[in-house]
């Protein structure tokens, strides 16, 4: 999957805070090929 893909600038923002949100108390992968996207999430 890659949650980047075909996005609007609104859509990256609000699947960018759901997955922060979600790594708070969970283990989260993200497969994406936007190294932007993947920073935005800045979780290790």
């Amino acid at each position: 999957m890659k949650p980047a893909a075909g996005m609007t600038p609104t859509e990256r923002e609000h699947t960018t805070d759901l997955l922060k949100r979600a790594a708070q108390t969970r283990a989260v992968m993200v497969i994406e090929h936007d190294m932007e996207f993947i920073r935005r999430i800045e979780c290790r």
